[in-house]
């Protein structure tokens, strides 16, 4: 049921892709790297507002791949909703972003979510 005056709400994929490197900037691998995003995905499944999230790794070479489904009125609201939710999720597990839009590296950041692609569609 729709409220009368609100906008019709759809169902985007949020994909966020890019390669998780060190302080030296050297890759994140093996079970490293498995360890960090381990912890990702538990905050991802702690999240409101996000359904279905998924996350995939190379371990030999610290390229991840980081999708989750929302419901949105359009591309903009979406891409504010999931990447936000991915952006909290790695920053729960000590991975910085600064690369993104609004800088963010913490203090207590062991790793960096370096570059990378966002790829918003139709769910």
């Amino acid at each position: 049921m729709e409220l009368l005056g609100s906008e019709p709400m759809n169902r985007f994929s949020i994909i966020r892709e890019g390669r998780i490197v060190d302080a030296s900037g050297e890759p994140l691998v093996g079970d490293d790297l498995e360890g960090l995003l381990d912890g990702v995905q538990e905050h991802l499944l702690t999240l409101t507002g996000i359904d279905d999230p998924d996350l995939g790794a190379m371990l030999a070479t610290g390229d991840v791949r980081v999708c989750v489904d929302v419901e949105a009125a359009d591309p903009a609201e979406a891409v504010r909703l999931g990447d936000g939710a991915i952006r909290t999720a790695l920053h729960a597990a000590h991975i910085a972003t600064p690369a993104w839009e609004a800088p963010a590296v913490t203090d207590d950041a062991v790793a960096v979510l370096e570059g990378g692609t966002l790829t918003v569609q139709p769910a």
